[in-house]
This record gives structure tokens, C-alpha cells and sequence, in this order.
């Protein structure tokens, strides 16, 4: 996805990290910047049940077919036409899907991402919009199976209806019954920025969320909490270790390389162990 790739938060410079692209139709009546969520010749799946298909861009268009939940399509054409629904701005697509078929979607009935299951690839994860708050978008990540929703989570962006979010899939890395962990990335776009990960396990055909993660920097200042898994070089069997790193950057001292010391104020682990539904902390 354009907008939506995993960025690397540069927390000395305090880099400004690009969402989406953004236009005003002057036919629409909200002032809300339009989200421009795909590009040509993408791929993406349907990411609710049942969305009607138009001849042209527009609630008035003609319904020319409806599509199940997970099928996939391909983007052929960004339309001038923008809708504002469930707090958000987007515009329509043309799509192709099946044998040569086509027609006109709504942009927010789309995935941002897919993923296949590392586990059974016959469980696939969407993951897209739901709606927006007053200063934030709302996620949804569900899995599908033979095109029917079998579970779903909602988690609530980071603050920025333009935030940038991305979408990752891991394996288990050696946590037993976790069939694979998901992290729901927000990035922050300058120094004192809200971001940070959801954690979610989907765990005996169910998504099962986990932990809100936290990071940031307001310079020379940062914060990070991360989970360090069983098969990583710190991993230990059977337990998920919360790592919390905070400090400062120096500007009187310098390391081996000529960066900005650090000067640490945490650098300590949790231990947790996950019970099948949540995580519990090990004493």
C-alpha cells in the first residue's frame, strides 16, 4: 500500500514521515482532507460483506453486482468523485474483478493490506478502516476464511486522522499456541508525536488483542516499550519479555560513531506469559 509501507522513525533528526496525498473537491461540503489511499494496478480485497458494486462513482450509480468479504480486486482508475462517510473522505475506485468484470467502490469498502496466515493459508487477514473519531481513525483487522468473516478486533489509530498506520503480520516466533502475532504500527510525524503498536495473537481461529505498546521522542528525549519473543536472541521459552528503553540524547558527548550519546533511564524487562487469552505477568 502507497502511504501505508513500515517506516524507520528517525528519532534524532525527528523526521517527518509523509501519510497520504491529499486534494479538495469542490463539490464536497466537508472540509475534511481526502484520504488517497491506493494507485493503479494495486491489489486489494474487499474488506466488508456484501458491497455493492456501481456502474459510476456515486450512491445514485447503478448496482451492477455484490461482492463477498475478502474477494480480490485490482484498481484500474482514481475518480475525481470523493464520499464522506463514517468520518472520512475518500474517493471512489475503479476496479476489475472475476472473469474481466468491473465497476465503481467506495475506497473505505477496500483493504489497506492482506496477509496470508503463516500458520494455514487458508486464513486470510484484512486490515482497513472503520471509521474516524474527532482526531483519529478507528482499524479493523478481521479474518476471513472461504470469504466469511470468522473474527475481528477494532483498535483506535494514533491521534492524526492523516497518521500513518501499516499493517504487519509475524509468525509465532516460538510462542506456543499464538498461531501468528500482528502488529498495527503508528508512526509519529514530529518530535512529541503520539505513536507506538497494537499487539494482537490470532490464537485458536480467534484475533485476540493484546497490548497497546508505546514509543515516541520529544527531543533529547525518548520512550519505547517492545516485546522481545521465544525464537529472538534475548527470547526466552515460553515467555514474552516487555522491553522498556527510555533516556536522552547527550549533546556533550559523542559515541564511537559521532552520534549523540545516549543516556539511559530505563533499560529494563517484564515477563509475561500468555494463558490462551491474555497476557499474564511472571513474578
Amino acid at each position: 500500500m502507497k502511504g501505508f509501507n513500515f517506516f524507520i522513525f528517525t528519532f534524532i533528526f525527528c523526521t517527518f514521515i509523509p501519510v497520504y496525498s491529499f486534494t479538495q473537491e469542490d463539490e464536497e461540503t466537508e472540509q475534511r482532507d481526502t484520504l488517497e489511499l491506493f494507485q493503479k494496478d494495486e491489489i486489494s480485497y474487499i474488506l466488508f460483506d456484501s458491497i455493492n458494486i456501481r456502474e459510476t462513482p456515486s450512491l445514485q450509480g447503478k448496482i451492477v453486482t455484490k461482492l463477498p468479504i475478502g474477494t480480490q480486486v485490482t484498481i484500474t482508475r482514481k475518480s475525481t468523485n470523493c464520499l464522506y462517510l463514517n468520518g472520512v473522505k475518500i474517493p471512489w475506485y475503479k476496479i476489475e474483478f472475476g472473469k474481466n468484470q468491473e465497476g465503481y467502490i467506495w475506497g473505505g469498502k477496500l483493504s489497506l493490506a492482506a496477509e496470508k496466515s503463516a500458520k494455514n493459508t487458508k486464513t486470510l487477514f484484512l486490515f482497513g478502516i472503520e471509521k474516524a473519531g474527532s482526531n483519529h481513525l478507528f482499524y479493523t483487522v478481521k479474518a476471513i476464511q472461504n470469504n466469511k468473516e470468522v473474527s475481528s478486533v477494532t483498535v483506535k489509530g494514533f491521534t492524526g486522522i492523516q497518521k500513518d498506520h501499516s499493517f504487519e503480520l509475524l509468525s509465532n516466533k516460538g510462542l506456543e499456541n499464538v498461531d501468528d502475532i500482528i502488529n498495527i504500527h503508528g508512526y509519529g510525524g514530529f518530535c512529541g508525536d503520539d505513536s507506538g503498536q497494537h499487539v494482537l495473537f490470532w490464537a485458536k481461529e480467534k484475533l485476540h488483542y493484546v497490548e497497546l505498546l508505546h514509543s515516541g521522542f520529544d527531543a533529547p528525549y525518548f520512550y519505547t516499550e517492545s516485546f522481545v519473543y521465544p525464537s529472538e536472541i534475548e527470547g526466552e521459552k515460553g515467555i514474552v519479555l516487555k522491553h522498556i528503553y527510555s533516556g536522552e540524547y547527550s549533546e556533550d558527548y559523542e559515541d564511537d560513531w559521532g552520534n549523540p550519546a545516549i543516556l539511559l533511564s530505563e533499560d529494563s524487562y517484564k515477563k509475561f506469559r500468555w494463558n490462551g487469552t491474555v497476557l499474564l505477568e511472571v513474578n
